[in-house]
């Protein structure tokens, strides 16, 4: 759950910012984005002690996934077949680096 928030804090920024910037002044900009900032940090400090780096490093491939379904559900974009199929290959590479599909008992 630690990981589907940090991924969409620290992609949701990236979405936002064009809307933000006409809405609201500049230094209510900034420090948004410093206090989202803070908080994607002590998540990611968070997951880190807790999971160790490898499956905290993982976080960075679910971005882009974020990105999109913020696209949808906010903006109302649509998905396309190379959409579900890079998401796909997303989730494909998780599994491999995680590695726990492919344990034996």
């Amino acid at each position: 759950m630690l990981l589907f928030i940090l991924s969409l804090l620290w992609g949701g920024s990236y979405f936002f910012i064009k809307i933000v910037l006409v809405e609201l002044q500049p230094f209510t900009v900034v420090l948004g984005r410093v206090s989202f900032a803070a908080i994607a940090n002590l998540i990611y400090f968070r997951i880190l002690a807790v999971a160790g780096a490898t499956n905290a490093s993982l976080v960075t491939f679910l971005i882009p996934i974020s990105a999109l379904l913020l696209g949808v559900f906010v903006l109302g974009e649509r998905l396309d077949w190379n959409t579900f199929a890079g998401m796909s290959l997303i989730f494909t590479g998780l599994a491999a680096i995680d590695g726990r599909l492919l344990r034996l008992p």
